[in-house]
């Protein structure tokens, strides 16, 4: 995920200070279904897109963005949040910032 954020910024400059950042992966066109948007195998874990700590820790400790966005229920990718695995959404809120879910 880290390199995508560079590659955006290599292509179309550096994300400045104070900057929201939305993850664009077209997860929102499967709304408003439920059962698409959770994308759950056989077993009940859920298949989603999520941000990675790296890119996080990137944007916010180095570009010192404000806030973060994604079209998904959580920050955490799907199989994490399936695990009560939330420690991406924990770290943006342990740095008094906020984030925007459900994003369409």
């Amino acid at each position: 995920m880290i390199e995508r954020v560079k590659k955006w910024e290599k292509d179309h400059g550096q994300i400045p200070g104070g900057a929201f950042v939305a993850m664009r992966t077209d997860w929102s066109k499967r709304w408003p279904d439920a059962t698409k948007m959770e994308n759950k195998d056989g077993k009940g874990a859920a298949h989603y897109p999520g941000w990675s700590l790296p890119a996080l820790k990137f944007l916010y400790q180095e570009r010192r963005i404000t806030a973060s966005g994604h079209e998904t229920t959580d920050t955490d990718p799907g199989i994490a949040a399936s695990k009560d695995d939330y420690s991406l959404e924990t770290y943006i809120l342990s740095t008094n910032h906020y984030q925007i879910e459900l994003l369409t």
